[in-house]
């Protein structure tokens, strides 16, 4: 009767995945620390972004940008492969006004 239980829990346990095979699976990046940059020459409603980070990003068209948990703004997103990868450069209005400087660190992702 024991080595029919251990059985049946040996059969349970095969059919789970071992950790190394769950660690190969490649994560899907939601979010990014990033500095903000600002820049006056960019509509108000825009985001400049490099490609590289908006395709690990998932972003296509929205770009939901927080900063200090506080300040929390969606804009359009521009595409850009001339940015710097750990830079997002936008115009300053949305957030001079909430107390954000520039050079801020800032966590962007996909706006949902």
């Amino acid at each position: 009767m024991e080595s029919e239980g251990k059985e049946r829990i040996a059969r349970m346990l095969d059919a789970l995945p071992s950790a190394s095979a769950l660690k190969d699976q490649p994560k899907q990046l939601r979010e990014k620390r990033i500095r903000l940059k600002f820049d006056n020459n960019l509509d108000k409603n825009l985001v400049r972004i490099n490609a590289r980070l908006a395709r690990a990003l998932g972003i296509q068209d929205k770009v939901e940008i927080v900063v200090a948990a506080r300040t929390r703004v969606v804009l359009q997103a521009l595409v850009d492969e001339n940015v710097e990868e750990e830079r997002v450069y936008v115009n300053p209005a949305h957030f001079v006004e909430r107390g954000v400087a520039d050079n801020s660190i800032a966590t962007v992702r996909a706006s949902r």
